[in-house]
């Protein structure tokens, strides 16, 4: 099988990159360093080709989706995308951020990984699967007021959008945030909600 996983690092990226690793035969893992993706290398298993895409989707290169088309011709068809990509704060931190720092959050967590999944179509078919990531309802209620919310229910919105068009199967993991520390990391209850 083959995979993309947006955000490689992350819990979602490490479970899912576990969870298929008697399946994988050759992957294109992103993560928003080098430093992160060679940390990984030692937990594949061998026999499978990985290709390491770093780029940071707060500050990417002028030309990243062209780089990033070429690792996808190298991988030819993709059987599975893994959108784990994306960076959170208490919803106490992100209300005392400017303007300016809340058009980066949502460029990192919502814009970009959109723009590289429209990269990735042309190498899909009908039996692709996406796996993406979402805040519960009522965490999304919360956020409502933070200016966040309505962009994230517009995001899955249009990850199932994309999915349905493409005739994808598409499943969501639902994410719940506990405390968040300095490091922003997220916890999934990993529980699957929908299947189109």
């Amino acid at each position: 099988m083959k995979g993309l996983i947006l955000g490689a690092s992350s819990l979602l990226g490490q479970q899912q990159l576990k969870k298929y690793q008697n399946d994988w035969s050759h992957l294109v893992l992103h993560a928003k360093s080098l430093k992160e993706l060679n940390n990984l290398a030692f937990s594949l298993p061998k026999g499978i080709k990985a290709e390491f895409f770093p780029c940071d989707f707060s500050a990417p290169q002028e030309n990243a989706l062209v780089e990033f088309d070429k690792y996808l011709q190298r991988l030819g068809s993709i059987d599975m995308i893994i959108l784990g990509s994306g960076v959170w704060q208490s919803f106490s931190e992100f209300s005392k951020n400017s303007l300016e720092d809340m058009y980066l959050s949502w460029h990192t967590n919502y814009f970009y990984p959109l723009a590289l999944i429209k990269t990735a179509l042309p190498y899909t078919s009908k039996s692709t699967k996406l796996v993406a990531w979402h805040l519960n309802d009522s965490l999304v209620e919360q956020s409502l007021w933070t200016s966040t919310g309505p962009i994230l229910g517009a995001f899955k919105i249009l990850l199932k959008q994309i999915a349905k068009e493409q005739l994808w199967v598409y499943e969501e993991i639902i994410t719940d945030l506990k405390t968040t520390p300095q490091s922003l990391k997220i916890y999934p209850t990993l529980q699957v909600e929908a299947t189109l």
